[in-house]
């Protein structure tokens, strides 16, 4: 597919405007808006303690349409604002080097994880890890990126320009 729809003068053109998808709240183009969607991060390096799942928080904002993350309250949450799918995406990169186990983790409502990835590295090369999924959220759900590490001591996930720590949600569509 090479583009998405709008509406244009009542003929239908796969061009999108100003480069950005749009969603259609109506028939006319002007209450089209962009949709739902958030990409944050932490301008900090970010201390993990060892044997801790650590919710990650995220002071900075690339972006954030619809109201789904918030610096003051609960900034390590990225909150559907409607019913439908989301792609939901994070990434870290670990500032020690270890053999030691490492989680970076999706979890949803506080309680559940949706998606993860386990690594044990072997080498001295810095550690970077994304994790991503496409799930299905109600209006309210929130999630949540979480890290963990095995090793004895706290390790630092880094700061590392545009890279990490960083957490993206992208409304797709209704559910099915």
């Amino acid at each position: 597919m090479g583009g998405f729809l709008r509406l244009c003068g009542g003929l239908i053109s796969n061009t999108p405007v100003a480069d950005r998808p749009l969603v259609a709240t109506s028939t006319t183009q002007a209450s089209w808006k962009l949709p739902d969607g958030a990409r944050v991060y932490n301008s900090a390096a970010i201390w993990v303690p060892a044997t801790t799942y650590l919710a990650l928080t995220f002071d900075s904002e690339r972006y954030d349409n619809g109201g789904l993350h918030s610096v003051g309250t609960n900034p390590s949450r990225l909150t559907a604002q409607r019913n439908g799918i989301y792609a939901i995406s994070g990434h870290i990169r670990w500032g020690g080097n270890s053999s030691y186990q490492f989680l970076l983790l999706i979890r949803l409502n506080g309680t559940t994880y949706i998606a993860g990835l386990l690594h044990t590295p072997s080498g001295t090369a810095p550690l970077a890890y994304p994790v991503a999924t496409i799930y299905n959220l109600a209006a309210g759900d929130y999630v949540e990126l979480v890290a963990y590490n095995s090793s004895g001591s706290a390790l630092n996930i880094v700061v590392a320009g545009n890279y990490s720590p960083e957490f993206a949600i992208q409304w797709l569509g209704p559910a099915a």
